[in-house]
């Protein structure tokens, strides 16, 4: 599970990917309407947390607001802990993790390739003269970037 998913690595750039999506949404969150309130805020009478924008970005990273800690803070806590717990290697278990991600993009770029291969050997089989011969050059050209991906 640390090489395959729950590492600092793999989860921070992908933290902040998601964040950059929806940070246009707590922006407007935590943008009073025109009533001077939250849109939808639905308990207007009870306590109200001004949790802001500047608070958002900062608890994604390794800023505690009140008593949550920072997203990636407790990723990287989490993380540490295990290995110090089962007695892993911390740089071992993230070099095993950057293999692990160079491999799953190969595996998806050859089956993009093989797709596209596919796609091509079936306009081959509708293709005559000239056209068959370029599109079975196409098809070499694919197979080649494959053999090269694998050779890599």
């Amino acid at each position: 599970m640390l090489v395959t998913g729950f590492n600092p690595d793999d989860l921070f750039a992908r933290i902040d990917e998601l964040y950059d999506f929806i940070e246009p949404y707590i922006v407007e969150d935590r943008t009073l309407n025109d009533r001077n309130i939250y849109p939808g805020s639905i308990n207007l009478v009870g306590l109200q947390y001004n949790y802001t924008v500047e608070d958002s970005r900062k608890n994604k990273d390794y800023t505690m607001i009140n008593v949550s800690f920072g997203l990636k803070q407790f990723i990287k806590a989490r993380f540490d802990s295990v290995c110090k717990h089962y007695g892993f290697n911390k740089k071992a278990v993230l070099r095993d993790a950057a293999i692990y991600r160079k491999q799953v993009a190969i595996n998806r770029k050859a089956k993009k390739i093989q797709e596209q291969i596919k796609v091509k050997k079936q306009e081959l089989k509708k293709a005559c003269g000239n056209a068959k011969k370029k599109i079975q050059k196409s098809i070499n050209e694919l197979l080649n970037k494959l053999n090269k991906l694998f050779k890599a």
